[in-house]
């Protein structure tokens, strides 16, 4: 049986860079299940006995001829090893979606549509080498192709809507949208929610499956994966739907020297990223309106106004004492997915918007 996943990355050329992400609906890849049956047991002795009969990862990069990507792991240094090529092989179980040369360029001309990249040659084009200059964005986006277990495709299915660990950090995960599997975008998401351009999730064609080495598998992939680039401040800033709240928590971190972002009201703090369960404008002003209702006596100026949160208010006393009590609820301690939500999966109304910190969860309750 086939499924078939969309991913991350936009697919957008160097010639067709401005339309492409109209364009390229039809793309897609196909992962075959493995129908056989395989056990916790099994799984846990996958992980803890390499397979020794497998190839080096080193080998099977060089056999799919992926150069680029090859190449660019050993320019990033290690962390224990002497380069990120030599310390993924270390590690005793690892997923690696390998993307080919062509993948690589493609994203090439994404970043440098972002701005992420300068054209140092002074050629006139930004290419691959420009990215192999900049040693830190080329680290970022080669560690968030490498997930810290071992995953077949078949068990890509059993790891909805929860958080896949990459070796850079940041989140990553697989949701399922009618009969597709995909890897959403951050950039995407955003341009979608303020419904900028209109652009699709662009797709990644897996061309090649379960390569397995000593340590996991490979997934060669014709699309590179772009980590999120925005922590959730910078996220909320950019979402019309939750711009009460945000202004809300500027105030709340305004008025404390102490806080410099969402997640520093958070009550537990976390090493893993954090779930912001973060309330809609309806929701908002609804909590608004419930608090001047129920402190109108004490306040000189309203709280709710005019249908929506007056902001006017936010800098009384009472009210700015008031706000790390009303923020601090929606941070929770660990990245989490609507997958791993259950008990509130009701209440969100958009799932799953990444951040370098964690997940964003819009709600309609506050």
């Amino acid at each position: 049986m086939k499924i078939q996943l969309k991913a991350l990355a936009l697919a957008i050329s160097a010639t067709l860079l401005l339309t492409a992400c109209h364009d390229d609906d039809d793309k897609h890849y196909t992962v075959t299940q493995d129908n056989n049956t395989h056990t916790d047991q099994d799984k846990d002795k996958d992980k803890e006995e390499p397979n020794k009969d497998a190839k080096a990862l080193t080998a099977v990069l060089q056999d799919q001829q992926l150069t680029l990507f090859s190449q660019g792991l050993q320019v990033v240094a290690g962390t224990d090893k002497q380069d990120l090529l030599q310390e993924i092989e270390a590690m005793p179980s690892v997923t690696v979606l390998a993307p080919t040369d062509e993948a690589i360029n493609k994203t090439v001309a994404i970043l440098d549509k972002l701005g992420l990249l300068t054209d140092l040659d002074k050629s006139g084009k930004v290419d691959a080498y420009d990215l192999v200059a900049n040693k830190e964005l080329l680290g970022s986006l080669l560690k968030y192709h490498v997930l810290t277990e071992k995953l077949g495709s078949a068990d890509v299915v059993n790891k909805l809507d929860t958080n896949l660990k990459t070796l850079n950090g940041a989140p990553l995960f697989v949701t399922k949208s009618g009969n597709d599997y995909i890897v959403p975008s951050q950039a995407i998401q955003l341009a979608n929610m303020a419904k900028a351009d209109s652009e699709t999730q662009a797709k990644v064609d897996m061309s090649k499956l379960d390569l397995e080495i000593k340590n996991g598998y490979v997934h060669v992939i014709d699309q590179a994966l772009i980590p999120p680039t925005m922590t959730a401040d910078e996220v909320l800033a950019k979402i019309p739907q939750v711009s009460e709240f945000d202004a809300i928590s500027k105030a709340g971190i305004e008025a404390d020297a102490n806080k410099k972002s969402l997640s520093d009201f958070a009550e537990t703090k976390s090493d893993n990223g954090y779930t912001y369960l973060i309330p809609n404008n309806t929701a908002t002003n609804a909590k608004c309106k419930a608090l001047q209702e129920q402190y109108s006596t004490f306040l000189t100026k309203p709280l709710y106004k005019d249908g929506s949160c007056n902001k006017e208010a936010y800098s009384l006393p009472l009210v700015l004492g008031s706000l790390p009590k009303l923020i601090q609820p929606v941070i929770q301690a660990d990245a989490k997915f609507s997958g791993q939500l259950t008990d509130i999966q009701d209440i969100i109304v958009a799932p799953n918007i990444i951040a370098k910190d964690g997940v964003i969860q819009i709600t309609n309750k506050f």
